[in-house]
């Protein structure tokens, strides 16, 4: 089953930043999140209000959660600063 994907206006802005093909890796990412939004690398955040998720792709991590059958990505990490 497909989610509705909803991404904040800010991934956008930060994906621009980035290269080629980081920007290619974390997007595939994010449609394959689409199609299964608990894929086996998947960790959920404690201590958060909002059932809230990771997953990692290369050196960022992607942080969403569900709601409605909406996947709502909301920020986006480079773990490597």
């Amino acid at each position: 089953m497909d989610y509705k994907l909803e991404i904040s206006p800010r991934i956008y802005k930060f994906l621009k930043q980035l290269k080629s093909f980081e920007q290619i890796k974390i997007i595939q990412k994010i449609e394959k999140l689409q199609l299964n939004p608990f894929p086996s690398d998947s960790k959920r955040l404690v201590n958060t209000k909002l059932k809230v998720y990771r997953v990692r792709s290369g050196n960022y991590r992607i942080l969403y959660y569900i709601k409605d059958k909406q996947l709502i990505i909301v920020f986006l990490i480079n773990t490597r600063e």
